[in-house]
């Protein structure tokens, strides 16, 4: 695996890293009605990629992915479930890390 693929799988697990953990608060918070955070979420992630690839921001374009994923898991979800889908979230992440650089 070459040094660009290592980083697109990196960028994806911290990606999937981060969406556990926007999860994991919504769980927490004992948020029920979902639907605006959801929304919120997905466009703030649709801002950060827009604004990312504006101004050739690698930090926004590397994490632009997490809001998305994580409101269209809060939306898709019941609230007793999020918690669940934070920790797999995580792993998933955990894995596609430790994955990227396992190919060096």
């Amino acid at each position: 695996m070459d040094a660009s693929s290592r980083t697109r799988v990196a960028r994806g697990g911290l990606s999937l890293l981060l969406a556990g953990a926007i999860v994991g608060i919504v769980a927490a918070s004992g948020v029920q009605n979902t639907t605006g955070l959801a929304v919120t979420l997905v466009v703030s992630g649709v801002v950060a990629l827009v604004v990312g690839k504006a101004v050739e921001q690698q930090v926004l374009l590397g994490i632009w992915l997490a809001p998305v994923v994580a409101g269209v898991i809060v939306y898709v979800f019941e609230p007793d479930a999020l918690l669940t889908q934070s920790f797999l979230l995580g792993v998933i992440g955990v894995a596609q890390l430790l994955f990227s650089q396992a190919g060096k």
